[in-house]
Parts: structure tokens; sequence; C-alpha cells
């Protein structure tokens, strides 16, 4: 049967919040139980990730801007007091200069041509003292799997128009401090799959993933690649992400 690819989309979209979402507030968010001015979230495609976010801070504005009118609908849909989305590029974005308190940019970055752009444009709009967050996958770290040879093969081409001699997030803060920023930190991290529950999500965000990329359903042969490594309790999977911190000064 086939999927419309933004019913795909959602799914993964979905799938990387509950998988990631607590972990990754830890380490970067805890800072916005002290923060007053909006979060804005560049990319935010279904609103899933955002959703959580104001959720966890409600005390906050939080703003999520999304291009893609298919995706951006569903997010549409999670608006409620405090949390608003605008069908936009971050250029064309209705949005007051110095006046983000934090800009998040997760597993989009890749997508932005002109990365110097974006640096200067979220510079303008960050207030002093304010902090942006990138979050991506560690292209350095992927993981190739004896135990899915198929899906790690896609998995690291649909990788590959990022990889060059130095690394993304070496090119990342680069490119954000030429614009200004203070680079704060770089944070290493990964979800390991082991137990069943986590293996299960691991398992429906493969698929996902695997037939966004092929744009068809899953083969017969990738399917049972995927199901056998669910099935078999000696399995495991690390996904590897880095996020950068920085912050106006």
């Amino acid at each position: 049967m086939t999927v419309h690819p933004i019913d795909l989309f959602d799914e993964m979209l979905e799938l990387t919040t509950t998988l990631f979402f607590e972990h990754e507030n830890e380490l970067f968010f805890r800072f916005l139980e002290q923060e007053s001015s909006a979060l804005i979230d560049v990319g935010c495609g279904n609103g899933a990730y955002l959703s959580r976010l104001h959720d966890t801070y409600p005390h906050l504005p939080f703003i999520g801007l999304e291009y893609e009118a298919g995706i951006f609908e569903r997010a549409v849909r999670k608006k409620t007091d405090g949390l608003d989305f605008q069908l936009s590029s971050y250029e064309s974005a209705s949005v007051e200069p110095s006046s983000a308190g934090a800009i998040v940019a997760r597993l989009v970055m890749q997508h932005i041509s002109d990365r110097i752009q974006f640096a200067e444009w979220a510079y303008k709009h960050m207030a002093p003292g304010g902090h942006l967050l990138l979050l991506d996958v560690d292209e350095n770290a992927l993981q190739v799997n004896d135990r899915l040879p198929l899906f790690s093969q896609l998995y690291v081409q649909s990788r590959q128009s990022i990889q060059t001699w130095l690394s993304f997030a070496d090119r990342l803060k680069l490119e954000m401090t030429h614009a200004g920023f203070a680079h704060l930190r770089t944070e290493r991290y990964r979800l390991k799959a082991e137990d069943q529950v986590t293996k299960l999500k691991l398992y429906r965000y493969m698929i996902c993933v695997t037939e966004l990329y092929t744009q068809e359903p899953i083969s017969e042969e990738r399917e049972k690649e995927l199901s056998a490594w669910l099935d078999d309790d000696s399995c495991s999977h690390e996904i590897h992400m880095f996020g950068l911190e920085f912050q106006k000064q």
C-alpha cells in the first residue's frame, strides 16, 4: 500500500521527537527556564518538537517557521496560546529584529543553501545574550550496522551531499562565528536502540526514511532485513547526533 509522502514525513518527525526530546531537553534547553523572550524554530516541520518544548516551558512564546505547505498543515493544527506557526521561510518571516531569546534549527541545516545568510539573519533577529542551537546527525559517526546492510548503505547515501574534508559540525561552527556568534560548546550524543520499545520506534523510523528516500513502498528484501533486526534481541543500533550552541554577546 502506497503511503502519501506527507504522512510518512509526519510520522518520521513524530518518531524523532519521541526518540530524542527528553535527552535533548536535558542537554540543551534547560536555560529556557530563565528565558522570557520568544523561541523561534526554523524549519519546524509538523510542529511536534516545538509543541513538546511549549508543553515543557509554557511561560514562553514559541514561533515555528515552515515553508512547505503540506507539512505546515500538520503544524498549524497544534497552534495554541503561546505556540504560533508561520508558513514562511526564515528570510520572509514576520519576526522583529533583536526579539528572539533563542533560535533553534534541528535537522534542517543541510537543507539551507546559504548558511552564511542564515547566520546573519539569526544574528539580526537574536536578542543580546540569546542562544542559537543547531542540532543534527553526526555524519562522521554514521554507524554501518552489519545486521542492517541495506539500511546503513541507504542512510549513508542520504547524507553524502554534506560530507567533505571538514565535518558538517565544524563548517557550521565556522559559518556561525563568521556572522558574529560566540561558540559556547559542541555536544555529541547518541540514541542506542536496545530495548524493544525503542527498537520498535526506530524500526518505524527506518521504514519512513527508506520510503521517503526511495520514493516507493519498501521492498520485501528491505522489510525482511528490518524485521529480522527488530525480532533479534541481540541486535541494537545507534544514531549519533551533535548539538552546537552559540550566543549573541
